[in-house]
Formats: structure tokens, sequence, C-alpha cells
């Protein structure tokens, strides 16, 4: 052996400590939105059912941003505790609610007046909404995994082992990765390990259980299949079509208001500079508010326009892109700019939207698969019943 080559050590691997996904990050953030807007809503419907009572006595008064801090803590303490999946989820359900306690007195916090039903208040809270449900949305978006996230999951997979719930599936999805790592990786440690540990785990002494799916995956596969039994292709077309008709009509209703709220400010009945809570309203701030609002209500109604002549022409796959743009125009800019001046009362109408934009969302994942340009995505076969279960949208 040469000095040189007596010298010469293995290369160290490079230390990094950028973010690597979880496996489980879109239902975790799912039931997280999912919490929030829940217990936001319903502690609106419960303070205006019950006239806004109070905890305390002359002189504490426990509002509920306090309740929402503390359950936040209880997430925080048990996601950094326990290592158990179910952590995550339990997390996940209590800091969505303790988000919507606290946010839902933000009015409080941006006055000097601490003024619960502060103008700004209900658009913040809307904003907070929808950025998480894009991010929550974003999270489904496939991605090449890299090598490290491979190998994240597969960590992440053997706590099943150690549980003594490891099935054949989850075992198929591990050996996987274990063998996508053992050949391309660059890093012979790690190579050595995903062939060993792939080695072990098809080996006689690991026990591996059927697939078991729990009562969620239960219930999702009696949806789909009651999905397919009571709206098939050409009954959930006719439903999209009738929705495309009514939506145009409803944005040119909403052009016609948004052009008489601009000319005469305030709804019938109503001081246009006194909000339903009773708190003065900036007219300059009204003023652009309809403006934008109005800017807003003609694009979307010109998307949607087109939407609805595309899906009539055939062109499925662009109209409902067309569909998703108007909607999301609808439901992050002229739902914020009215619940400016309607508070809360805009919820339903959102809840409503996001109702058709799931629904459009869902034809294309079950009858407009992705398919070349040029092609007519309305005459390829529907995909199956598993592969529409778990193709995520991508718009």
């Amino acid at each position: 052996m040469t000095p040189a080559a007596a010298d010469r050590r293995p290369e160290e691997p490079v230390s990094t400590r950028r973010p690597v996904g979880h496996p489980g990050t879109t239902r975790h953030l799912t039931v997280l939105v999912v919490a929030f807007v829940v217990t936001v809503t319903v502690t609106r419907i419960f303070l205006a059912a019950t006239g806004s009572p109070r905890i305390g006595g002359a002189t504490f008064h426990l509002a509920h941003a306090l309740w929402g801090g503390l359950l936040l803590m209880v997430a925080v303490v048990a996601i950094l505790s326990w290592a158990n999946r179910w952590a995550l989820q339990l997390g996940a359900v209590v800091a969505g609610v303790g988000i919507g306690l606290f946010i839902d007195e933000v009015g409080k916090f941006i006055t000097t007046s601490n003024d619960y039903f502060f103008p700004l208040a209900a658009p913040i809270v809307y904003l907070a909404m929808v950025l998480l449900a894009w991010i929550a949305y974003r999270s489904r978006r496939r991605h090449v995994l890299t090598d490290r996230e491979r190998l994240y999951d597969v960590l992440d997979g053997l706590q099943d082992l150690a549980d003594g719930r490891l099935d054949t599936d989850r075992r198929a999805e591990i050996i996987g990765h274990l063998g996508h790592l053992r050949d391309e990786w660059d890093r012979p440690e790690l190579r050595e390990l995903s062939a060993r540990l792939e080695q072990f785990l098809l080996s006689p002494v690991v026990t591996v259980l059927p697939p078991r799916p729990g009562p969620l995956e239960r219930l999702h596969d009696r949806l789909l299949r009651a999905e397919e039994r009571l709206a098939p292709e050409r009954r959930f077309r006719r439903l999209i079509s009738l929705l495309l008709v009514a939506g145009t009509v409803f944005f040119t209703i909403g052009i016609a208001l948004a052009i008489l709220v601009l000319v005469h400010p305030g709804s019938p009945g109503r001081d246009p500079a006194v909000t339903v809570a009773g708190a003065q309203l900036d007219p300059t701030v009204v003023t652009v508010v309809g403006v934008v609002h109005l800017v807003g209500t003609v694009l979307a109604w010109g998307l949607y326009l087109a939407a609805t002549t595309s899906w009539f022409r055939g062109a499925r796959l662009r109209a409902v892109r067309l569909a998703v743009a108007s909607q999301l125009i609808s439901l992050s800019l002229i739902d914020v700019l009215e619940s400016y001046v309607d508070q809360f009362a805009v919820l339903q109408q959102s809840v409503f939207e996001l109702v058709l934009l799931g629904l459009v969302l869902r034809y294309r994942v079950r009858f407009l698969p992705r398919t070349p340009t040029g092609t007519d995505p309305a005459a390829a076969a529907p995909p199956s019943l598993s592969s529409a279960s778990s193709a995520p949208p991508v718009v």
C-alpha cells in the first residue's frame, strides 16, 4: 500500500439541515384547517345566540383567546413529548381549535378600545383561513422524492413494526424506498443500511399483518363506492353544467350589487356609515373596498363566463381551470372584501363556493385524467376507483 493510499480516508458526508416533508403533512394540515374553521364558525354562532356571555366576575374576564392559547400549548407539548404518530393527529385537532379560539378575538388585539367587532377583524380571520387552506392544498402536490425524504419515510414506517402494526402494503412501500436507496444513493454506508434493512424486512422473522384499513379508510371506501353508484359521469356532468350556469348568473347579480353599493353605499335600511356591529366605517376605505370588489367581481364573472362557454363546447379541462381560477378570486379577494362590511355573514357564501370548487375539482380527478396537449380529455376513459381516490387534483 502506498503512503498516499494509506493516508486516504473515506469522504465524510455533507451535513445538512434542510427541511424534509412529512408523509402525513396533507392529512394533518387538513384536519387543522377544518378544526380552525369549525371553531370560528361555532364560536361566532354561540356568541350571537347567547348574547356574548362572559366567564369570570367583576374583576376578571376569561376571554376565549386564553382558552385558545392554552390549547395551543397543549398541542405543542403533546407533539414534543410523544413520538407516536397519533400525537401529530391529536396535535393537529387541538391546535386547530386553539388557533380558531385565539384568532377569533383578533379585533381586541389590534384596537386600543379592545373592539371584538372591529370591521378589520373579520378579513384578518378570513385571510388566515384562506392561507392555511392554500398551504394544505399545496401540500398535496406530488414531487419526486429525494433520497433523504425516502429514508425519513422508511424510518417513519418502522414505527408500525415497533407497534406490531406493520402490514403488507406498508412493507411494500418501505421496500420500494429501500430498493431505490440501495441502488441510487451516493453514500455507501446508507446504501449498505438500505440493503440490510430490505433483507431484514423480507426475512421470515418479521411478522407482517394483512392490510387492515381503519375506520376512516373504510368510510372513505364506502363513500367512493356510493359516489360511483350515485354520481356516474353523465349525472355528474349535468350537475356541473347546472352549477356553471348558476355561477354565471350569481356573478352577474354580484356585479349589479357591487355597482349599487358603490353608487349608494350601505345595505337597504342601514346607515351606510355603520356596520352590523355598530362600528363607524371610514368612507374612503368603503369606497376603495367597493371599487376593488367591483373589479374583482367583473374579473371572476369573465372567467366564469369563459368557463361556462368552454364547458358547453366540450373543452372540459379548460372549463375546469377557468372555473377554479374564478372561484379562487372569489374566495381570496371578493369574500375578504365583503367580510369587511358584513363581518362573518359571508361565511355561508364561502362554504357554498368551497363546495362548488370541490365538486369541479372532483369531476376533474374522476373524469379528466392528465392527457397530452391536443387530445380530448373528455373522450378519455375514466380512471379506476383506486386511481381516482389517490390522484391529487393539480390545477
